[in-house]
């Protein structure tokens, strides 16, 4: 399969420099890059990126000015060259047989499942779950959502007070039932996959997004998807872009529970809003 250097020129009104770059393309850059293709196209921006893009996979966007271009021709050819082979190694991995085990070692101390709870591959997001359910609710639309995943209809919910009944902080209106992590029994990754594995605790979520290069790579006409490369051992683990990933803990304050969201950084969401789950299981 041939690699293409996917050229993006952002907004067609304000690329000025748009001959300029298409020519620098066709007679510096091409001549260097052999047996790999350059695809032009445009996009909604101003600036220019540079991208590597292998069948429907473009990995490595790269965001350039036409002056750094010009003024850093061989050093950039270079980056690419490098970026190239990545990619490849890469693609390699994300398009090969999944089938050889469902789980990664990672480095940080557990195994992770190579997919989401609910999912039938490395690229399926799976079930949308509330903390601590373990069953999806209703098909969800923009029109149902705040009701689907409301407090009222929230399993851990009194329907006739509306308050919390399990994973409880001390407050003036309960005492503490000293449940702050998961339990097997609502631990959706449990009770789909088994005893042996669990939702990960923040912390184990946190080693590994600081144990591992996280590299965003687009589906051309599809979603987006994250790589990540462990530092430790370089192995490899795919997520889907969603809304968010739970994890066992409950916050500090009892209606919420921590998430990791979209940026890849730990916060903390109402229990009762859906997100995904990636299962661990102790090494």
């Amino acid at each position: 399969m041939r690699n293409i250097f996917t050229i993006e020129i952002i907004d067609k009104q304000k690329a000025v420099n748009r001959s300029v770059f298409e020519s620098w393309i066709c007679k510096v850059m091409q001549p260097k890059i052999k047996n790999k293709d350059i695809r032009v196209y445009y996009d909604g921006e101003y600036f220019p990126y540079i991208a590597i893009a292998i069948g429907d996979f473009v990995y490595f966007r790269r965001k350039y000015t036409v002056k750094y271009l010009f003024k850093h021709q061989e050093q950039t050819i270079n980056e690419l060259l490098a970026l190239c082979d990545k990619a490849e190694l890469l693609h390699r991995e994300i398009t090969g047989n999944h089938s050889a085990g469902n789980c990664v070692d990672m480095g940080t101390g557990v195994l992770w499942h190579k997919t989401n709870v609910g999912a039938n591959s490395v690229f399926e997001k799976g079930c949308l779950l509330a903390w601590g359910e373990t069953e999806e609710k209703p098909a969800l639309t923009i029109w149902n959502y705040n009701n689907i995943y409301s407090r009222k209809n929230y399993l851990h919910t009194n329907t006739e007070r509306g308050t919390l009944t399990k994973y409880l902080r001390e407050t003036k209106l309960h005492p503490t039932d000293n449940k702050f992590l998961l339990e097997p029994a609502d631990d959706a990754a449990t009770t789909v996959l088994g005893a042996n594995w669990r939702t990960p605790t923040a912390d184990e979520f946190q080693q590994l997004i600081d144990a591992s290069n996280i590299i965003e790579v687009k589906k051309i006409g599809g979603s987006t998807f994250y790589i990540f490369e462990s530092r430790i051992n370089g192995n490899l683990l795919i997520f889907p872009s969603t809304i968010g990933y739970w994890t066992a803990n409950l916050a500090s304050h009892d209606t919420c529970a921590s998430a990791v969201m979209y940026n890849w950084g730990i916060c903390n969401a109402n229990r009762w809003k859906p997100m995904h789950i990636r299962p661990v299981a102790n090494n």
